[in-house]
């Protein structure tokens, strides 16, 4: 031994007289240079003087954190053991010292008043593991853990908790401690009873610690600390009070065991609430320890801890949810929970399952009546506490009369309802199209459509994603494990009850969730296996539970509660031009509504996708041969297609209903059914003409007594017919749309004004299909280059030719009538009566024999849409429904495209129109003005030479006089973000751009064009200082479309150079 120890001692003399940090690390060399075998016999002589040091530290701090680390690294070699008792309680009781902060001085403690550091006690508490770890005999452990180190082992155990439970932000400190205190526990039976005899004393503050750690709120705790401060808990519990160490106990205090039961029972229920706010994905260790926990308490201290049973059933069911992105913890804590409950046959099941039923009931009044508790971690907590009670009740295996007690299933129901509350504020949507479109986006979704997505829906308390998936694994519990179908009939009964009046907007508001949460039910039906229900549902009742679902739809109302005339109304902005202040006489009732982003009819249409879906995969085929076509018409017919949003879900509803009733798409699904549709569009609006028809004015007082609620998707079920058949396969629909043409001469005196607005539109949709029928284009979309015909190639010489051309026919003229002339002359050559007669005769002779040309036939279509612009013509002049203006405008605008070919059926109607026209051009509402500015321009194309003289009289002075209006709005610096003057500059540019076109259609003389070109450069000066459009837009009002207009401009810039100063930057340049 003292040979061994020969190269070792003058270091270490050396380093126990004076000790420095060379020698130090000089014996650490020397350690690693030997073997195992040879430090092991020698660590009583190598490690004396640093136990030395250890007692009375008197170097800085870094230097018994050398001391302290040379020692855990000296044990932590392979082979090398602590070999004496006398080791490791003097390191032990010499590195406490140092941590609570005494040093040793006159042979007493003292306080050291310099602070302990973190470096300091993570050595220290890792160099105690190592020694404990080590011991290479029992005896050392048993001699360690005797009553004699009591007090050390004591004071060790809640200094170290101590830190934890202060030093909040020191993770790895925590982590240290707590591993070291896990590192106490003993494996052997012979060290675990001296052990027992020490700590029993200490399990109760030690466990109330942990348990203080484990639920600490403070959100700087680590999940991972408290992971492991669980794990600590359950080596000291099942260490203590396991069922071995109590049976082989020669000493038991009872009375100690009861109120330790008691205790843990206590500090069980505490882990129990835990549990259910454990939904993050960042929890899933403590998770995992929980379920460790509970196993070992199960497996070890069965009998001991009897008293806990119910906890642990009740915290394996809050483990059972399952988490996202978990490894299989809810699968494992399932398996445990039906091997506990089918081994323990003392169990009161039925007691058990009274408890989930009051828990459940419990929670329901919670979710109801307690909104303002809804943050995002309370409501997890309730939803993941009544998920687990649902799988609770699923293991019992115990008939349940949750389902059986309506006032139970009402009081659920009314939670679920209040949880899923949808926003009603609208949202931007993704999918965008326009409304022109005639539902290409059904037809060819592949050329219209770029990857979309379903919407998307906003809750009120379901904030986050996390709260959802919560929501929806809560009803799929409740589907799996109870019987779902009660669940779906209540709700029907609910939906099909006695409703309040329709101005209820709480009951719309219960409605729409009615509907949301059976299409969530519909949803899980459709991912959940069959296999998966407890009452497994067979296709009778599957089929009978489908048609309670489909009558319900097709019975509901889905006219909509404040938004059905939102479309109606998107296009009014009015404005005062002349005291730029918004029109109050503008603002009507209709206009006072609640948008809803997602109306009652759009979760309906989701629905009935859902609901084809779950039939397909019952095998359920009444729904493709007996409700296909009802349901077509039923969400076509209620589908406002010119909002973006309601167009996106019925997409996606007709893609679900396709594809469940085994339709290759949208389109072949809407083929096969477009008889049908025919029908029943035809009878729609023919009951629209007969609840709404045409009353006398002795009767339009008794129209305010009736529910008139007009359908409107009525343009939407009509564009899908017209766009897969013409009209003139449908005689019904001619006669619809004359009996519509006739209502709507009476349907202005109608209380419902939206009334009107629907006719409008569908009278518009028939327009369209007349369009889109036409066997060839219009003349007017061909685009008139006036100023290639002007700058023709040689055109001065041609046009010399055709003069001298005309000339020599004129004298060849002159000299045959000379040539025949009679010498006397026919001048003073009277003739006869007779002679009289017979050239008459032979005139009238001659006149009969030239052919007569035929006169154009009117065609049906051609008096059709002269009738129509008949009707529509006089809401052009309603200046009280802008709505109305904007919708008839439009028809006339498409109407007068259509009769462009038949001028004598064209003239007689833009003169009609003309009147209530050019009133519109002194209009308070912006929108109504581009629109008659853009029937204008359609007027000059189609009848330029009528309107000319007219519309430089009537119209363009008032024109001339908006723009000025505008520019003054424009100016308006408190309006300058507002709605209305982006408004107005987009619709001042448009007039400007506009008036070249004119120019040309009218064929304007030089004086007119010089009084609307100086306009426009009054404009230009005007668009530079206000800066309201870019370079390069302001040389697009300098492209005259005539050479008279290109020679008016330059004369007028020419004019303007030369009144300007030489240094000056010129207005703008002519075009090349």
């Amino acid at each position: 031994m003292n040979q061994c120890f020969h190269r070792f001692r003058p270091v270490c003399a050396s380093l126990a007289q004076e000790p420095n940090l060379p020698l130090l690390q000089k014996l650490a060399e020397m350690c690693n240079e030997s073997s195992s075998q040879e430090l092991e016999q020698l660590q009583e002589y190598i490690l004396f003087p640093l136990q030395v040091y250890l007692k009375r530290p008197h170097l800085n701090e870094n230097f018994s954190i050398a001391v302290i680390d040379f020692i855990s690294n000296y044990f932590s070699r392979e082979d090398v053991r602590v070999s004496s008792f006398f080791i490791l309680k003097d390191v032990t009781t010499h590195i406490l010292t140092i941590l609570s902060g005494l040093s040793v001085k006159d042979g007493g403690l003292s306080n050291v008043d310099k602070p302990i550091s973190e470096d300091l006690r993570i050595a220290g508490l890792k160099c105690i593991r190592t020694l404990v770890k080590c011991v290479s005999k029992d005896e050392i452990l048993v001699a360690f853990f005797s009553q004699d180190m009591k007090l050390t082992l004591s004071h060790l155990a809640f200094l170290a908790l101590n830190w934890v439970q202060k030093e909040v932000a020191l993770k790895k400190l925590n982590l240290v401690t707590l591993a070291m205190l896990e590192g106490l526990v003993p494996h052997e039976m012979k060290v675990k009873d001296h052990f027992c005899r020490t700590f029993e004393g200490l399990l109760p503050g030690i466990s109330t610690a942990l348990i203080k750690i484990i639920k600490d709120p403070d959100f700087r705790r680590s999940l991972k600390v408290k992971a492991m401060a669980l794990r600590t808990w359950t080596q000291y519990v099942t260490c203590l009070l396991g069922d071995e160490q109590v049976r082989n106990s020669t000493a038991v205090n009872v009375e100690w065991l009861n109120k330790a039961k008691d205790h843990m029972l206590m500090q069980l229920q505490v882990l129990l609430g835990l549990s259910h706010s454990l939904i993050e994905l960042s929890s899933l260790t403590l998770r995992e320890e929980m379920f460790h926990a509970v196993l070992s308490l199960h497996d070890l201290c069965h009998d001991t801890l009897n008293n806990l049973i119910y906890v642990e059933v009740q915290l394996l069911a809050s483990l059972s949810v399952n988490l996202h992105g978990e490894s299989k913890i809810h699968l494992k804590s399932q398996d445990l929970l039906r091997s506990v409950l089918n081994d323990n046959p003392g169990i009161d099941k039925a007691k058990l399952v009274q408890e989930c039923q009051q828990e459940i009931f419990e929670l329901s009044i919670d979710l109801e009546r307690k909104p303002g508790l809804f943050e995002t971690v309370e409501l997890g907590r309730k939803l993941m506490k009544m998920e687990s009670q649902f799988v609770l009740l699923s293991f019992t295996k115990h008939e349940s009369y949750l389902f059986l007690s309506q006032t139970y299933l009402d009081q659920l129901l009314n939670g679920l309802l209040k949880v899923i509350q949808l926003e009603s504020t609208p949202h931007i949507s993704e999918f965008y199209f326009e409304d022109d479109l005639d539902l290409d986006y059904l037809f060819q979704p592949e050329l219209q459509l770029k990857n979309p997505a379903r919407p998307k829906k906003y809750f009120v308390y379901l904030r986050t994603e996390e709260l959802v998936e919560r929501f929806l694994a809560v009803l799929s519990s409740l589907i799996e494990h109870a019987h779902f179908r009660d669940l779906i009939r209540s709700i029907l009964e609910i939906l099909n009850g006695s409703k309040p009046t329709s101005k209820d907007q709480a009951w719309a508001n219960r409605q729409r969730e009615l509907v949301l949460l059976l299409n969530q039910v519909l949803q899980v039906l459709l991912v959940n296996h069959e296999s998966s229900f407890r009452d497994a549902p067979t296709q009778s009742d599957m089929g009978e539970m489908f048609e309670l679902l489909l009558s319900c739809f097709l019975r509901l109302d889905l006219s909509g509660y404040g938004d059905a005339e939102a479309s109606a109304h998107k296009w009014i902005a009015p404005i005062r031009t002349n005291g730029l202040d918004s029109a109050s006489s503008m603002e009507t009732n209709d206009l006072k509504v609640t948008k809803m982003d997602w109306p009652l009819r759009c979760l309906v249409f989701e629905t009935i996708g859902s609901l084809a879906l779950v039939a397909q995969k019952f095998d359920w085929t009444g729904l493709k041969f007996n409700y296909t076509g009802q349901l077509l018409v039923k969400m076509l017919s209620s589908c406002d297609a010119s909002r973006n949003h309601e167009g996106q879900v019925l997409y996606f509803a007709l893609r679900d209903l396709a594809k469940g009733c085994e339709f290759h798409d949208i389109s072949a699904l809407l083929t096969h059914h477009v008889d049908f549709l025919g029908r029943d569009l035809t009878l729609l609006l023919r009951q629209m003409y007969s609840n709404n028809g045409p009353k006398s004015p002795n009767q339009t007082h008794l129209l305010g007594n009736q529910r008139s609620s007009p359908l409107l998707g009525i343009p939407t079920l009509l564009k899908v017919v017209l766009r897969l058949k013409n009209v003139g396969n449908y005689p019904g629909l001619r006669d619809a749309l004359g009996s519509l043409l006739d209502q709507l001469d009476l349907s202005w005196l109608h209380p419902n004004k939206s009334l009107t607005t629907k006719i409008l539109r569908i009278i518009l949709v028939f327009v369209q299909s007349f369009e889109a029928s036409r066997d060839e284009p219009l003349k007017n979309e061909e685009k008139i280059d006036f100023m290639a015909l002007a700058d023709e190639q040689g055109s001065i010489t041609k046009f010399m030719s055709d003069l001298q051309q005309g000339q020599e026919v004129d004298d060849e003229e002159c000299d045959e009538e000379s040539r025949s002339c009679p010498p006397k002359g026919f001048h003073d050559n009277k003739l006869t009566p007779e002679e009289v007669q017979v050239t008459e005769e032979n005139e009238l002779d001659d006149s009969a024999e030239e052919p007569e040309e035929p006169e154009p036939t009117v065609t049906e279509r051609t008096e059709l849409i002269k009738e129509i612009v008949d009707h529509t013509r006089h809401f052009i002049s309603m200046v009280k429904r802008p709505e109305w203006q904007i919708a008839a405008l439009e028809i006339v605008h498409r109407c007068a495209i259509l009769l462009q070919p038949h001028k004598d059926e064209l003239l007689p109607l833009v003169h009609l129109c003309w009147q209530s026209l050019k009133l519109l051009f002194s209009s308070e509402n912006i929108f109504v003005v581009d629109q008659a500015f853009k029937v204008l321009r359609t007027f000059a194309r189609v009848a330029g030479d009528f309107i000319q003289r007219r519309t430089l009289k009537d119209a363009f002075p008032a024109i001339l006089k908006y723009v000025k209006s505008l520019q003054i709005m424009i100016q308006d610096r408190n309006r300058h973000q507002t709605l209305i003057a982006r408004q107005s500059r987009r619709l001042l540019q448009s007039l400007m751009e506009g008036l070249w076109d004119f120019m040309a259609l009218l064929d304007l003389d030089e004086r007119e064009v010089d009084l609307i070109v100086e306009e426009m450069l009054e404009f230009v000066r005007f668009a530079r200082e206000q800066i309201i459009c870019e370079e390069s837009q302001l040389e697009s009002y300098f492209k005259p479309k005539r050479l008279v207009d290109h020679d008016t401009l330059m004369m007028k810039l020419e004019f303007q150079r030369s009144q300007r100063d030489d240094q000056e930057e010129p207005l703008a340049h002519p075009p090349n």
